[in-house]
């Protein structure tokens, strides 16, 4: 069944889906001692959402691969960054069709290959200003309960044997033991700071060279 527009939408989206996935399973971070609030997108927020999750009408597959957020300091853009990468390491992001009645359905990575989200940076601090959000994003709300994952430290451990882990730009030179199909980049923040996040169509440099040793030591 092809998407039926409605309320007068101009493409289909998963990204109210996603907005809806963060405020049900992810805290306000920062919260202070008060009981933990759901973490609700603004409507800039969202915004950004829905065109970063955008359709393809016909296929049903997402349009965009990489996107730029450019926004003043104490906009949020670290906790809204760290819910994207809960999201993708977590979520249902992935496009699965139409429903019934036409509207996009989605899956997790996890029902179509192993998570690994990186948050990276150049510098610890730089991606520490996400990390810590994140953390406490998971771990006050329901998501580490229910996607049985384990927000530690220094990496968070999925059920689906994946991960998400922080990264200097120092780790490029470090070989890959693992499929870093998903890499979030945060750029530092310095007044109107941005923050970016790619999805690679083909692996990294470091994964080249520790899949092509692999292969050689195979073969030898």
């Amino acid at each position: 069944m092809p998407w039926k527009p409605l309320d007068g939408d101009k493409f289909p989206t998963l990204g109210f889906h996603v907005a809806d996935q963060m405020t049900e399973f992810l805290v306000t971070p920062n919260a202070g001692d008060g009981e933990p609030t759901p973490f609700m997108p603004t409507r800039e927020q969202l915004e950004f959402l829905v065109r970063l999750y955008q359709l393809d009408p016909i296929t049903g597959a997402r349009v965009k691969h990489r996107g730029v957020l450019k926004r003043p300091r104490g906009w949020g853009k670290s906790p809204f960054v760290g819910g994207v990468m809960i999201s993708e390491a977590l979520f249902e992001v992935v496009p699965d069709g139409w429903d019934a009645d036409g509207q996009p359905v989605a899956k997790p990575w996890s029902a179509v290959r192993t998570p690994l989200v990186l948050v990276t940076a150049t510098t610890e601090e730089q991606t520490t200003n996400t990390w810590h959000p994140l953390l406490e994003m998971l771990r006050g709300g329901s998501a580490a309960d229910y996607f049985d994952c384990d927000p530690m430290d220094s990496f968070v451990a999925l059920s689906s044997g994946g991960r998400i882990e922080p990264r200097t730009s120092a780790a490029r030179s470090v070989i890959s033991k693992g499929c870093a199909y998903r890499r979030r980049i945060p750029r530092p923040d310095r007044g109107m700071g941005a923050r970016q996040w790619r999805r690679p169509v083909r692996p990294d440099a470091s994964q080249q060279r520790h899949e092509a040793g692999r292969h050689h030591n195979r073969d030898a």
